[in-house]
């Protein structure tokens, strides 16, 4: 008989199966920044995700607000995607 139990549960048993958690795994979007993720999409083959990209400008300008060199540089992509049929 197998156990399975939880990350946090531990157990000196050879049998015993351990399912990570969630929360063990990040996106690789969430470990690139704003700008990161504006350039990923941005240059996307796939007209859906430049097309998201242009719905989420806003948040991205949200959070690049303070630092005035990302600022600069999400016009110039905003300026790359008005270009774009």
């Amino acid at each position: 008989m197998s156990l399975i139990v939880g990350v946090d549960d531990y157990s000196s048993e050879s049998d015993v199966i351990i399912i990570p958690s969630a929360l063990d795994f990040v996106s690789q979007d969430e470990m690139l920044t704003p700008l990161g993720r504006l350039d990923k999409y941005a240059a996307s083959e796939n007209v859906f995700n430049r097309q998201m990209v242009a719905r989420s400008l806003l948040d991205t300008l949200r959070e690049v607000c303070d630092d005035e060199r990302d600022c600069i540089a999400v016009l110039e992509r905003i300026s790359r995607l008005a270009d774009d049929s």
